[in-house]
Parts: structure tokens; C-alpha cells; sequence
């Protein structure tokens, strides 16, 4: 089901100015480039505060990570009937 999304007249002169100016072609590359930017920041978020995690001694040894996550994948992906 598609989804119709109407821009306030600021957000789609700031898509249409994109588009004239050539780096984009039409409005959904210029969503698709805004959710993959919006997607990255939120795994950088999370890969940050991952890091500050293991900096503050919260983290777990390396192998023991990989046993955990050998045995929760395991039967990954499953498979259909």
C-alpha cells in the first residue's frame, strides 16, 4: 500500500530546489537519501553509545559474546514448513 505524504510549502521548496539544482532526480530519491541518513545517524547513535558501554566496563569478553550469539543464531534463518 503506498503511503501519500503531503509537504508543508517550506519542505517542498527545499525538495524542488534540490531537484532544479540536479542532485536529485524526484522527490522519492530525495526521501530515500533523507532516510538513509536518518537510519545511519541512529546506528551511529547506537554503536556510540555501545562504545561508552564497553568504556564504562559494561561489556562482556569477546568470545563470550560470540558463544551468545552463536547459540541465539543458530537456526537463523529459520526455515519454512
Amino acid at each position: 500500500m503506498a503511503t501519500v505524504i503531503q509537504l508543508d510549502p517550506a519542505l517542498d521548496e527545499a525538495v524542488q530546489e534540490l531537484i532544479r539544482g540536479g542532485d536529485f532526480d524526484s522527490p522519492i530519491q530525495v526521501l530515500r537519501e533523507a532516510m538513509r541518513v536518518f537510519q545511519q545517524k541512529r546506528l551511529d547513535a547506537a554503536l556510540d553509545a555501545g562504545i561508552a558501554q564497553i568504556d564504562a566496563g559494561l561489556g562482556i569478553p569477546l568470545e563470550e559474546a560470540r558463544a551468545e550469539l552463536s547459540d541465539r543464531y543458530r537456526n537463523w534463518p529459520p526455515r519454512e514448513a
